[in-house]
């Protein structure tokens, strides 16, 4: 997801949680968390990985990882396969189906990685 879109989706929640979060009880907050990793993992085009860090990042909550394989995990018609791991490894057990998906993308994958994930998302932290 661009920075420019993933700032401008990031603002637009953050005001929208922080008006349920007043106004409705803890668990609608909850599912204000997972409505918005599904619209985000959404939003991911295809070429497009991202880890479940950042994407628990962009949905407002960093720190929320294992929430978000937890929602990829028992959500249907979600583009899974665009999530790793901050290592860029496959999802265990799913190496095989996640590799061809994303090679159907035209993103390298070699020994269950994505080839250079983890050095590119190192320099583009080293850049802020």
């Amino acid at each position: 997801m661009p920075v420019e879109l993933a700032a401008t989706y990031a603002q637009r929640q953050l005001k929208e949680t922080w008006v349920d979060a007043v106004k409705q009880p803890r668990a609608t907050t909850a599912l204000t968390f997972s409505a918005r990793v599904r619209d985000v993992i959404a939003a991911l085009k295809v070429g497009d990985v991202a880890s479940y860090s950042e994407v628990a990042a962009w949905a407002g909550h960093p720190g929320a990882a294992r929430a978000v394989g937890r929602i990829l995990a028992t959500s249907e018609g979600l583009p899974w396969w665009r999530v790793v791991n901050a290592a860029g490894r496959l999802t265990p057990g799913h190496e095989h189906t996640q590799a061809r998906h994303l090679a159907s993308e035209n993103v390298a994958v070699h020994a269950n990685r994505v080839v250079g994930f983890a050095r590119a998302r190192r320099r583009g932290s080293q850049r802020t």
